[in-house]
């Protein structure tokens, strides 16, 4: 199955990157401009943040089975919104020996000072802007 050109019929030109080039490398983001071809063949250069990624938990309280459980949430500040933001305890690995559990486990000790009992992973979340500010 070829990827469809959005007339119905079959696109002959494979999106996905050119090239990329750099512009900044932080501790945590990257940011490249990338030139890129367009599902309809069409060229164009895109800037780029990519994020080293995060554990982020979603912690339950009370019963595991409750169909409307209590979420615990922590007010954080954050430059990027001028302000507070509620958010799920979050936070990057320590180094990279630790793992992802590892992390989300640490994370949520350190920012609500609770411990998980029983702690499952759900999914991966990409997130389009995570660190911009959009407003």
């Amino acid at each position: 199955m070829g990827n469809r050109d959005g007339r119905g019929g079959l696109s002959t030109h494979v999106p996905g990157r050119i090239d990329s080039e750099v512009v900044y490398e932080g501790r945590v983001v990257r940011l490249s401009v990338d030139t890129v071809r367009f599902p309809d063949g069409s060229e164009g250069q895109l800037e780029m943040i990519r994020h080293v990624g995060a554990s982020a938990v979603l912690p339950l309280l009370g019963d595991l089975l409750d169909p409307d459980p209590d979420v615990l949430l922590v007010r954080q500040y954050r430059y990027a919104s001028d302000g507070y933001l509620y958010e799920v305890p979050a936070g990057l690995p320590a180094g990279p020996e630790e793992s992802w559990e590892d992390c989300a486990h640490r994370e949520l000790e350190e920012e609500t000072g609770m411990r998980a009992s029983q702690m499952t992973a759900l999914t991966r979340i990409y997130i389009p802007h995570p660190v911009l500010r959009t407003r």
